[in-house]
């Protein structure tokens, strides 16, 4: 069993000293973790693969950004979350938005889009090419 974190040689760590990293962690070349707006924190057990980017959007708060504990952030992946929680798969290609919530055990498909503000209760699946939240071009319609 794999002892420590194994962080890749040419991954970029931005604002490193607020980048928080629990132990068995593997975060591969060529992916980016980014501080820059408030702490990033990983859990154990997480694997951000290949140029996948987590980051703390901008207004995310002194909390920052978190992925939980066995989570798996796929090839060319983009989680500006707020949260993603313990054992989430989010697929390659897809992205969390800004301030979003993706509870346990949820699965982000691959390339799937989860709106910036969004919710994703835990055990939900966003199928793969899905979309969750606001959608560009969509008029909200209400009641009479």
């Amino acid at each position: 069993m794999r002892q420590g974190n194994v962080i890749g040689t040419s991954t970029e760590l931005v604002a490193s000293e607020r980048i928080f990293i629990q132990g068995n962690t593997f975060v591969a070349p060529h992916a980016k973790l980014d501080a820059t707006e408030g702490p990033v924190s990983i859990g154990r057990g997480v694997s951000v693969l290949r140029g996948a980017a987590v980051a703390c959007a901008a207004g995310t708060g002194a909390a920052g950004a978190s992925v939980g504990d066995g989570s798996v952030v796929g090839a060319g992946a983009s989680v500006s979350a707020k949260s993603v929680g313990s054992h989430v798969r989010v697929g390659a290609g897809a992205s969390v938005g800004a301030s979003a919530v993706v509870h346990d055990h949820a699965v982000v498909g691959p390339g799937a889009r989860v709106a910036a503000g969004s919710l994703v209760a835990p055990f939900a699946v966003v199928g793969r090419d899905g979309h969750i939240g606001t959608h560009p071009g969509v008029e909200t319609i209400s009641a009479v």
